[in-house]
């Protein structure tokens, strides 16, 4: 060591002793590290990123041109390849070609947005006219708006010769149009020249679409295929194969960098969102740069999004990009929703994700990968995130009266001026009493299912049958006061007379109802026989629950049982459940479609009076149809099951 160096570290040592300063830990040495070098050291901020990755990569590569140059040449051209490989790139350098050389092009789309991007980037281009499939329709129908069966309005458009006008016929994203239509392009222009942009990975189960198959066999082409991705970040191009495992070698000579892809798991994906949002406007980044992609029934609430930034629909966005996508993903994601949403990120990908949902399982290979890499932090955050800690926790401004202590509790909010019902020990008890108070219409009680993340369920909807449906209502915010409410309810702060009840059953009785609930699932109250004949089948489910408690606890059935949709089902399944562990010490366990009718029948005499006993059959097949899709029953003849989960 030097001089001046020993020099040095005596006076930093005379100053250590001087101020009386602790010794670094781990953490304060790693602080000061970050500071003299930080990891970010001359990495551009994200405005020069996205302006940069626009004029590098956004433009036509040698694999690009020489595909353009066979479309040029050969009357059937059809062009597939990897998201961001650049099918639209391409399909809009041929139309200038096309269009240098005299030809007359009609370009379609499958969607508006589509085709007012191209129509943005081809202006100026001569015999040139873009148009969504839809308006293609509207615009030559002689009727002047397309019919309901939009393949009618295309055979007419066809059959009167009204498209003889265009030389070439150019479509991008050729998947999402209808086999049928697509005989009849080729009709149409059989003569003339098609080229085609498809990419069959991207195709939605609700929509009427084709595979690159099906175009290849129709056109008698084989289809060039792009391999260079070069429009997404790497990290995002490599993450997209867990969606969809190409069965060809993507090339992506994009660096990799870590924070162009963002996974946000979180209890809270509204609350995640806005922070986001937040956070890259700090950062200058301009609204028109941002986009929030989702599939398409779910719902974003319209206060989080800035004006400016777009909203839309993960769908519709195919053939788009956006320098920075948000995902806002919903438990019920497909691996094509994923697949198509992170496509659309030049510059950055942030995908904001339950941790509740990963923790049960959502979200495919991306959810398992998650959670296998850090399974503590995700059920904390889910913990976090339900709904009966929100509503216990002193945030919440509630404030409940314990009424009844017992396997189910009750407890009263003065500030909703409702009764609240709750179990942390037995939430199947929990579901089913509540079914029981919905289909029953005993008022004023509110409670919600044992992994709801933000809706409750209220009795008292004279509307609710036993084939109802089951609803639920999500927890708000007051428009007023900003307090916590429950949609389509009142607020207890701003309303007068607030309450989830019409006073027709006092607090008292309603709390005796209850009770006596209570009392015969425990079995302490002796039923009448004209009481047992009208019992509700959730309340005979749930004495049967009881008299299995310790099976139906240990397996978990209330994760099934929330997942059937409908009151009737729900309960069926806790019979043939019952069935299940009362042979569970048999070798085989046998589940025979007349055997369960008949318990159903026996156990719940309300449902034998309430249905027919064709519509019993078939709730009952409907059952056993939905545990067979769950893997908990096997078919192995005409009405007959066996058991294929471990029970002991």
């Amino acid at each position: 060591m030097g001089r001046e160096a020993i020099r040095i570290v005596e006076i930093m040592d005379y100053y250590k002793d001087l101020l009386a300063i602790k010794p670094l830990t781990q953490y304060g040495v790693k602080k000061i590290v970050d500071c003299l070098i930080p990891q970010v050291y001359n990495k551009a901020c994200w405005i020069s990123r996205i302006k940069d990755d626009n004029r590098t990569w956004l433009k036509l590569t040698d694999d690009q041109i020489y595909i353009s140059k066979k479309a040029m040449d050969k009357q059937r051209t059809i062009i597939t390849g990897w998201p961001g490989s650049g099918k639209t790139i391409v399909l809009i350098h041929v139309c200038r070609q096309l269009a240098v050389q005299g030809k007359k092009t009609l370009v379609v789309t499958f969607n508006r947005l589509l085709s007012n991007k191209i129509s943005d980037e081809l202006k100026g281009t001569s015999d040139c006219k873009v148009f969504s499939f839809n308006k293609l329709c509207t615009e030559y129908s002689e009727e002047g708006v397309f019919t309901f069966c939009i393949e009618e309005s295309l055979r007419n458009i066809v059959k009167q010769n009204k498209l003889s006008e265009f030389d070439v016929l150019l479509v991008d994203e050729g998947q999402a149009i209808s086999e049928e239509s697509w005989r009849l392009f080729e009709e149409c222009f059989r003569d003339k020249k098609i080229v085609v942009m498809c990419d069959d990975a991207q195709a939605f189960g609700y929509e009427n679409s084709v595979n690159l198959a099906f175009l290849e066999s129709l056109m008698n082409v084989k289809a060039f295929l792009l391999t260079e991705s070069m429009r997404m970040p790497k990290a995002v191009c490599e993450e997209l194969k867990l969606f969809s495992t190409p069965d060809y070698s993507v090339i992506n000579r994009r660096e990799f960098e870590k924070d162009t892809l963002n996974r946000v798991v979180t209890f809270d994906q509204s609350e995640k969102l806005k922070k986001a949002i937040a956070r890259l406007l700090s950062d200058g980044i301009a609204k028109s740069d941002i986009c929030i992609l989702k599939p398409a029934k779910v719902t974003v609430p319209i206060d989080l999004v800035p004006v400016g930034i777009e909203l839309e629909n993960i769908g519709k966005y195919r053939g788009l990009e956006k320098p920075i996508v948000i995902i806002y993903a919903p438990s019920d994601m497909s691996q094509t929703d994923f697949f198509c949403a992170y496509s659309r990120a030049t510059s950055r990908c942030i995908v904001i994700l339950s941790a509740n949902h990963i923790q049960y399982g959502d979200y495919g290979e991306l959810g398992r990968l998650i959670y296998k890499k850090d399974p503590e932090r995700v059920k904390s955050l889910a913990e976090k995130g339900l709904l009966k800690n929100k509503i216990f926790s002193k945030h919440s401004g509630l404030k409940f009266n314990l009424e009844i202590r017992d396997i189910l509790n009750l407890y009263w909010c003065e500030k909703w001026n409702s009764y609240f019902f709750y179990s942390e020990k037995y939430p199947l008890l929990q579901e089913l009493i509540l079914c029981h108070l919905e289909v029953t219409h005993i008022d004023g009680i509110i409670s919600w299912t044992d992994r709801s993340l933000n809706h409750f369920r209220v009795s008292g909807n004279k509307n609710i049958t036993l084939r109802s449906r089951v609803s639920d209502y999500e927890l708000n915010n007051c428009s007023k006061c900003g307090c916590e409410v429950i949609s389509d309810f009142g607020c207890g702060n701003c309303d007068d007379n607030f309450s989830f009840y019409d006073m027709i059953c006092s607090k008292n009785e309603i709390k005796n109802r209850f009770s006596k609930i209570i009392n015969i699932i425990k079995g302490e109250e002796t039923l009448s026989k004209e009481s047992k004949n009208n019992i509700s089948p959730f309340l005979s489910a749930s004495l049967l629950v009881m008299n299995k408690l310790d099976d139906f606890i240990k397996y978990e059935i209330l994760s099934i049982i929330n997942k059937a949709d409908n009151y009737i089902t729900k309960t069926i399944i806790i019979h043939i459940f019952y069935l299940i562990f009362n042979n569970k010490h048999n070798k085989d366990i046998l589940i025979i479609n007349k055997s369960v009718i008949d318990f159903v029948k026996r156990c719940s005499p309300s449902i034998r009076n309430e249905l027919s006993d064709a519509s019993i059959a078939a709730f009952v097949s409907n059952s056993i149809v939905f545990l067979e899709s769950s893997n908990i029953l096997k078919k192995i003849g005409k009405g007959k099951f066996v058991v294929i989960i471990k029970v002991i």
